[in-house]
């Protein structure tokens, strides 16, 4: 197992070193929060977040772009997902 970091230390890539086939690559939002990850078979979870920074959706799209599941989260007026 293989891992590749960015220039901030963040998860990029998990990959086989044996042949050096990608299980996963991550890519960040500029602040730092996760934006995608993409699975070696090419399907994809996208993550949404509100105007203050919490996580509020989750989409999952096969690798021809075609939804699977997408998931919208609703917060309580502490930020406590319900």
């Amino acid at each position: 197992m293989g891992y590749d970091y960015d220039a901030l230390d963040r998860l990029v890539r998990v990959y086989n070193k044996a042949t050096n086939s990608d299980f996963a690559n991550y890519t960040y939002f500029k602040d730092g929060r996760l934006k995608t990850q993409t699975n070696g078979n090419g399907t994809k979870t996208l993550y949404g977040y509100d105007g203050v920074g919490r996580l509020d959706s989750i989409s999952n799209t096969t690798s021809a772009n075609s939804n699977i599941a997408s998931y919208k989260f609703t917060m309580d007026n502490v930020g406590n997902h319900i």
